[in-house]
């Protein structure tokens, strides 16, 4: 009855301390969840009399802070460019947990964008740290290729010049526009004391167009009525001849002759009368449409003459904008290639931070 008594009392104990344990695991869990603001999953399972068969099994990981250095370079020899080739490389150091030692640990990598092309892309040729290694700043992370180092870097040189064309023919242009402005100006300034004259040219020269259309029908005219009485003038002449007379065969042919050019004058005008008569009426139709037209040109030059100014100071708005993009694309240009100088010093891609 004793030893039984006993194994009871022994029992209780271990199942207490069971219980206890439990519980210690659960509140390290929870204060841990806490802090990183997980979220703990509970579980509770009945304690029997028996052996205890139920723990905590569950598993999980614990993230360490860590420092990273990361390297973007512009390899594209082009600026504003979405497409643009670049070399990127990232470096971490962190703490371990490790018994507390506090040793760092590095990770390095370096990588080219997917669309840098060969001819501008920096090789690696060594790796001198490896994961779980301890850096500090000024440590050498990696080794270029000395090839790929010095064609990345004419790429850039050869941006760069570019770039100062691109200027060198902005500012040509600009200089261009602004001289066409500053005649525009002055033209502009002129059409007050020419546009009127030019306007009363325009009208004088479609008057006279007029005039000259109806002088031709009116001379036509004219002389398809007068002919006929001028040919029957000769024929009377030419039968009032005394045929006995010794000049009479010369005075004749004279007479038929001038019979005969009266004849091909009236017919020439007979067969143009009709002509003249639509170049008239086209002239008229002309000076109409061109009076509108003439006057239409008067109000624009006399608008441009009262704007002048204003037109002048609109063409020089924003006049250097091209200059100073262009200007920009040289500078960005200039700064890519002082990077990639700068990273590759020694062809080598130096550590900026510490592990420890």
């Amino acid at each position: 009855m004793k030893s039984l008594t006993k194994w009871k009392k022994i029992i209780s104990v271990m199942v207490a301390i069971a219980i206890v344990a439990v519980a210690v695991i659960l509140a390290a869990v929870q204060a841990g969840a806490a802090k990183t603001g997980t979220e703990v999953v509970y579980k509770e399972t009945r304690v029997e009399f028996g052996k205890l068969t139920v723990g905590i099994t569950e598993s999980g990981s614990v993230t360490i802070g860590t420092v990273t250095q990361d390297f973007e370079l512009d390899l594209s020899g082009s600026t504003g460019s979405a497409g643009s080739d670049s070399s990127t490389g990232t470096s971490a150091a962190g703490g371990t947990g490790s018994s507390g030692s506090g040793m760092g640990t590095a990770s390095t990598s370096v990588s080219a964008d997917s669309s840098s092309s060969a001819a501008s892309g920096l090789v690696v040729e060594k790796v001198w740290v490896a994961a779980g290694q301890a850096i500090k700043a000024g440590d050498s992370l990696l080794s270029l290729t000395a090839d790929s180092v010095a064609s990345a870097q004419e790429n850039l040189a050869a941006a760069v010049t570019s770039a100062e064309l691109a200027l060198t023919q902005a500012k040509i242009d600009r200089d261009k526009a602004k001289l066409q402005a500053e005649y525009e100006l002055k033209a502009n300034q002129n059409l007050g004391s020419t546009a009127a004259a030019e306007y009363q040219a325009t009208l004088d020269s479609l008057a006279a167009a007029v005039e000259a259309a109806g002088t031709a029908l009116t001379t036509a005219q004219t002389r398809i009525a007068a002919i006929p009485g001028e040919i029957d003038d000769l024929e009377s002449e030419l039968a009032a001849l005394d045929q006995n007379t010794a000049g009479y065969a010369n005075a004749a042919a004279e007479i038929e002759r001038e019979i005969d050019t009266l004849e091909n004058e009236l017919e020439n005008y007979e067969n143009n009368v009709d002509n003249l008569e639509s170049q008239l009426s086209a002239a008229k139709r002309n000076q109409a449409e061109q009076k509108i037209a003439a006057k239409e040109k008067y109000d624009e030059n006399i608008l441009s003459y009262q704007n002048a100014q204003k037109i002048y100071e609109i063409a020089m708005d924003g006049i250097d904008d091209e200059v100073d993009s262009a200007t920009g694309e040289l500078d960005t240009a200039k700064e890519n290639l002082q990077d990639l100088v700068d990273f590759t010093a020694g062809n080598q891609v130096l550590a900026t931070c510490t592990g420890r």
